[in-house]
C-alpha cells in the first residue's frame, strides 16, 4: 500500500493560534465593554432625568419656603416676649431659601437646556426620514410634545417672577425689623407679615402646580423599562 499523504502546508503552531484567538477575543470584548459603558443615555432619558432633578429641587424649595413663612410669623408671636431668637431663625431661613432657590434655578435652566437639545435632536432625525407617512406622524407627535413641554416654561416663568417679588418683599421686611425689633415696630409690620405670608403660600401653590405639569410631561416622555424579575422563592425549611 502506498504511504498516506501528509499535509505539508506550512502553518503556525497550535499554541500560537490559540494565543492569537484569545488575544483577538479579549480585544473585541474590551471594545464592546467600553462602548457599552460610555454610551450616553438617550435624549428622552436625559430629558426626563433633568426634569426629575428640577422637581426634587423644587420640592426642597417648597419645604424651605414653608419654614421661612413660619419663622416670619413667629417674630410677631414673640413680639411681647423676646423676639430676637425668632428673628434669628427668620434671618437663617431667608438665607436657606435664597441658597435653595439658586439651586432650583440652576436645575430649571439645565432642564430647559436639555429639553432644547432633545427637540433639536428630534428635528435632526426628522429631516432624515423620507417616508411621507412616517414623517407626517413623527411631525405631529413632535408638535404635540413640544406644546406640552412649552407649558413647563410658562409655569416656571410665572413662578419665577412671583417668587422674586415675594423674596424682595420679605427681605425689605427683614431690613425694617432689623433696625426696629421693638414690640411697636413688630406690631406695626404685622399686617405686612400677614400679607406676605398669603403671597408666599400662593407662590408655593404655583410651585406645586409647576411640579404637577413636570410630572405630566415626564410621564409622556418617559421610556418604559421592564420591571425587575421577582425574587426567587426561598426553599421551604
Amino acid at each position: 500500500m502506498p504511504p498516506a499523504e501528509v499535509n505539508t502546508i506550512p502553518g503556525p503552531p497550535m499554541r500560537a493560534m490559540n494565543h492569537l484567538y484569545r488575544t483577538l477575543t479579549l480585544s473585541v470584548l474590551a471594545i464592546l465593554g467600553a462602548c457599552k459603558s460610555s454610551a450616553p443615555a438617550s435624549e428622552a432619558d436625559a430629558t426626563t432625568s433633568a426634569m426629575a432633578t428640577y422637581r426634587a429641587e423644587m420640592a426642597k424649595s417648597i419645604s424651605v419656603a414653608k419654614s421661612m413663612i413660619t419663622a416670619m410669623n413667629a417674630v410677631v408671636t414673640e413680639a411681647d416676649k423676646d423676639p430676637r431668637p425668632a428673628f434669628g431663625s427668620f434671618t437663617q431661613e431667608i438665607s436657606s431659601l435664597e441658597a435653595q432657590a439658586a439651586r432650583t434655578r440652576a436645575s430649571r435652566d439645565a432642564m430647559r437646556a436639555q429639553g432644547q437639545s432633545y427637540f433639536q435632536n428630534w428635528e435632526a432625525q426628522l429631516a432624515q426620514i423620507t417616508n411621507p407617512e412616517i414623517k407626517k406622524r413623527v411631525e405631529a407627535r413632535k408638535a404635540e410634545l413640544s406644546t406640552k413641554y412649552g407649558k413647563i416654561r410658562e409655569y416656571t416663568d410665572t413662578l419665577a417672577e412671583n417668587a422674586q417679588t415675594f423674596m424682595a418683599n420679605v427681605k425689605d421686611l427683614h431690613k425694617a425689623l432689623s433696625v426696629d425689633l421693638s414690640p411697636a415696630g413688630i406690631k406695626g409690620s404685622a399686617g405686612l407679615i400677614k400679607q406676605f405670608s398669603t403671597e408666599g403660600n400662593k407662590v408655593i401653590q404655583q410651585a406645586e402646580g409647576a411640579m404637577k405639569v413636570v410630572d405630566e410631561v415626564a410621564a409622556v416622555l418617559q421610556v418604559k423599562v421592564a420591571p425587575p424579575p421577582p425574587p426567587a422563592e426561598q426553599p421551604k425549611k
